[in-house]
Formats: structure tokens, sequence, C-alpha cells
């Protein structure tokens, strides 16, 4: 949207989204992709710890919103300088350098 026109943002039903559509801002990353991303020393990352699946998924699910409008933000505001990813640890694995205490995290 152009929020320099006065765009208004048009907020969706959230209880119809799915968590990859409530994510949808937010992009992801995997084990392979992860030291390339977010250890960049040029921008400040900020890593949604999140699960699709099991007994995590429904938490994650609601806090997602947040972190998607927040990366949503970020780009209308052309913030170059930070970014906001998701890595899904039910399909992907943090590295071992990485320790996360409890999912969802950011």
């Amino acid at each position: 949207r152009d929020v320099a026109s006065g765009e208004r943002r048009v907020v969706p039903n959230l209880e119809t989204l799915s968590l990859q559509d409530r994510l949808r801002f937010v992009p992801a990353v995997n084990h392979e992709s992860f030291a390339e991303v977010v250890l960049d020393a040029s921008k400040d990352v900020a890593v949604y710890f999140f699960a699709s699946a099991g007994p995590a998924a429904e938490r994650s699910k609601d806090g997602a919103i947040f972190v998607n409008r927040c990366a949503e933000r970020f780009e209308e505001l052309g913030v170059g300088t930070a970014r906001v990813v998701r890595l899904d640890t039910s399909e992907f694995s943090a590295p071992p350098s990485v320790q996360v205490a409890e999912v969802p995290s950011l």
C-alpha cells in the first residue's frame, strides 16, 4: 500500500488466517540460509522461531500477526537496516550456535 498517499491498510479477519497467511511479510529462513541472512553484520535481524505443528503451533499462530505487522511496517517505511525473518522449528532446527529456550520466541 502507498502510505504517503494516505492509502489505508485493510485488516483481514484474523480468525480465518492460517499461520502462513499471518506471516506473509516475514521471509522464511532455513538451516542453510540462516547464517547468510541472520548473521549479516550490515543489518539488525530479529528471528521469529515458531512451530507450524505440534503443541506450540497455536501459540505461534497467536504471536505471528504481531511479528508480521512489524515486518510490514519496516517495508512500508523503507527501513533497510533492520529485517524480521522466521524459522519454522517444526521443519528446521536452529543452528547449534543459537539457543532457543522455548517456541515461539523472537
